[in-house]
């Protein structure tokens, strides 16, 4: 019996070993994307229904169409509202991508190691999936349900790099015509653009291709060495690398347009992911939950190359370890490999591009060369005669992982365990100190609804209001902080002598600092509040703060819903509210909410033509026909 035939019970283990986290709640973006998209709910089998949920969503360039189709699949099939199916699947593809992982971790190690017996290298191929099934680290992209377009995008560039490797195998060996290499090729291309439709990452799959070509192949061509092949595959490389170097001196205009919004520039991200690239390897290499966490805001940003010490260091060292592994490539060839391979995966969320500065889920692809990294080591002492009993290879790490796996996957059993756990290993993290605040008082404000007789409600509100008055003394402007900490206030504690003027502040901070996304959805959220009356009215402060924020960010739709929220309940004239709504379309002629505030109002006004008018401008610019049922149904049921 071969060793794959440990996979199946290793797959059964990471079922059970994740199966504390099926409990857990929905985060983040996985409410706008999967909770509260009715696009994705298919209530009938026609064609377009399935085509609208492909196009439900707008994060990325394209869509994610693939991803969206596995949600709609997820709801369709388990029904609305099951959390616990969504995990369920995530595990599930985790393991399948396991499996890719064993197989192409076998045609490399085999490529690295000809003279090893196809028995150890199938043992190295087990524990590099073993390693990468049941690492910690993976918990919060498994169990982060809108992580499965990281987790499609990963499968389908694995699934790309097997087939690209058999079939270089081969070319090493006989070589290969033309219409071969085309064929291989166009087949690389298409996987390319299935990975890339379920994440962006998924157009870095032909240069992992060419990773695999100047580390593993080094030119290998029909029996032999082919050193022009060999210089030509690592000039086509080094191409992709040469344009970033020059980005860092001549910035193309769309890249630095993202930055309007962070707190921190390109140069600042830039020398921050020289070192974050060191934590994402030590929390590989060293799997302590303790430093692992959904929030990472704790870690200082670099503010140029002195700033803090460690960056230079940081980047010093990448460029000695990166050197080194070239010039050790003859006797390990693996550790190129792996460093090639981690550096290439992290080069688009880690790169340029104005994204948050870090999240673990990064590493779900670069962490693959690791694993093989850390696996091939059980084959470098075999040349020197020490033998290792086969059974404590697997069971070793398997023990040390599945311990330290079952503990994290535990965490995030409900949402009070997770944010407790994230302030715990980071009480320096604003967002780890806001969100346990925010699961606390969510917790107490649903025990008041079906518990109102409890005599501890207010010591957890008081419990909730203590950690957003921390998270305020680490960063005083945050919006998201502020508004519930006037929302606690207000609230549950209005009587209380010398309350701080929480909106005051929060008027000064909108016009003195850069907002973040989250900055905005807390001012949305504030005025939702307000309007709604469960926040203390202030309108004459609410509508200064409103204002800065928008002379701020004068495009962002958020806001002037908001904006228009706030007017609408102030009784403003139908013209007024007519205005915003006209100005929200200028700025995007697609938007839902401002197309059906036009819509409203002109049907108050009698205006049929001009409903007319806002539909047809509606249908032409809804060019993939995502709102076509919501366009039919202002028309009633005929």
């Amino acid at each position: 019996m071969t060793l794959s035939w440990c996979l199946v019970p290793l797959f059964l283990l990471t079922l059970l070993a994740y199966g504390p986290g099926y409990s857990g709640p929905l985060l983040f973006d996985d409410w706008s994307v999967v909770e509260s998209n009715p696009r994705i709910a298919i209530a009938d089998g026609h064609f377009d229904s399935w085509r609208i949920a492909l196009a439900s969503s707008e994060a990325g360039d394209f869509g994610r169409p693939i991803a969206m189709f596995s949600f709609a699949l997820n709801q369709l099939v388990f029904g609305p509202d099951n959390v616990f199916a969504l995990k369920v699947v995530n595990v599930v593809i985790h393991c399948v991508v396991g499996l890719v992982i064993f197989v192409l971790s076998r045609l490399v190690l085999a490529a690295l190691f000809p003279s090893r017996k196809q028995s150890q290298i199938e043992l190295a191929a087990l524990i590099s999936c073993l390693v990468w099934l049941l690492h910690p680290l993976h918990v919060s992209t498994v169990l982060y349900t809108v992580q499965r377009m990281a987790q499609l995008s990963t499968l389908f560039v694995l699934l790309g790099l097997v087939a690209y490797v058999r079939q270089r195998v081969q070319w090493a060996r006989t070589g290969a015509s033309l219409p071969e290499i085309m064929n291989t090729l166009s087949w690389l291309l298409l996987v390319t653009v299935l990975a890339t439709l379920c994440k962006e990452n998924g157009v870095l799959l032909p240069l992992l291709a060419l990773v695999v070509e100047v580390a593993v192949f080094r030119g290998m061509w029909a029996g032999r060495e082919n050193t022009r092949l060999r210089y030509l595959l690592i000039a086509v490389l080094a191409v992709p690398f040469i344009i970033a170097a020059t980005w860092l001196f001549f910035p193309p205009d769309f890249v630095l347009a993202g930055y309007a919004g962070r707190e921190f520039s390109l140069e600042s991200r830039l020398l921050t992911q020289s070192r974050l690239l060191w934590h994402y390897l030590g929390w590989l290499s060293f799997p302590a939950p303790s430093h692992m966490g959904f929030h990472h805001d704790d870690i200082l940003i670099s503010r140029s190359f002195w700033e803090p010490m460690g960056t230079w260091i940081s980047i010093g060292a990448w460029l000695l370890v990166l050197l080194g592994s070239v010039a050790c490539q003859r006797r390990c060839p693996v550790l190129l490999f792996a460093l090639l391979f981690f550096v290439v995966a992290h080069s688009l969320e880690s790169g340029f591009f104005a994204l948050e500065m870090v999240f673990e889920h990064r590493n779900y692809l670069p962490s693959v060369g690791i694993c093989i990294l850390l696996a091939s080591l059980i084959l470098i002492p075999s040349s020197s005669g020490i033998s290792v009993d086969s059974r404590l290879l697997v069971l070793g790490p398997t023990m040390i992982l599945l311990s330290l796996l079952v503990l994290r996957t535990t965490a995030w059993s409900d949402g009070i365990t997770l944010s407790g756990t994230n302030v715990r290993n980071h009480p320096n993290s604003v967002r780890a100190n806001y969100w346990y605040g925010h699961w606390l008082l969510r917790d107490a404000e649903s025990q008041q609804v079906s518990h109102p007789e409890a005599e501890d409600l207010k010591g957890k509100i008081i419990e909730a209001r203590s950690y957003l008055i921390s998270a305020h003394n680490l960063k005083s402007n945050d919006m998201a902080v502020l508004y519930l900490l006037h929302y606690i206030d207000g609230r549950y504690f209005s009587a209380a002598p010398e309350r701080p003027d929480w909106l005051g502040i929060m008027a000064s901070s909108a016009n003195n600092h850069i907002l973040s996304s989250s900055d905005v959805n807390a001012l949305v959220a504030l005025v939702g509040c307000t309007v709604d009356k469960h926040c203390v009215s202030e309108d004459r402060k609410l509508g200064v703060i409103i204002d800065s924020a928008r002379n701020s960010h004068p495009r962002s739709l958020p806001l002037l819903a908001a904006h228009y929220q706030l007017k609408s309940a102030e009784k403003q004239p139908l013209e007024q509210l007519e205005s915003i709504a006209k100005r929200g379309l200028v700025i995007d002629p697609t938007d839902l909410f401002f197309t059906a505030r036009s819509f409203e109002l002109l049907h108050v006004k009698g205006d049929v033509a001009g409903m007319y008018r806002v539909l047809g401008a509606w249908i032409s610019s809804d060019l993939t026909r995502r709102d076509l049922a919501m366009i039919k149904s202002k028309f009633g049921d005929n």
